[in-house]
């Protein structure tokens, strides 16, 4: 039942590195000025990214 890890696992640990590459080059862009809640909120999905990409690299390794 559901699909095979073996071949969404790579695709998922791809898609969620480039999200993150994305949030972090977004993050070296903070002044470190101004209001900071939109910033903190890009920190949580730095978070948020980084816990999928573990889980999905984990999960390939294994099925690999």
């Amino acid at each position: 039942m559901g699909a095979d890890p073996a071949i969404l696992a790579p695709a998922q640990v791809a898609a969620h590195r480039h999200t993150l590459a994305a949030y972090e080059r977004r993050r070296a862009q903070d002044p470190g000025t101004g209001p900071r809640g939109a910033w903190h909120t890009l920190d949580a999905g730095i978070a948020h990214e980084e816990v999928w990409v573990r889980f999905w690299a984990d999960l390939a390794q294994r099925y690999s």
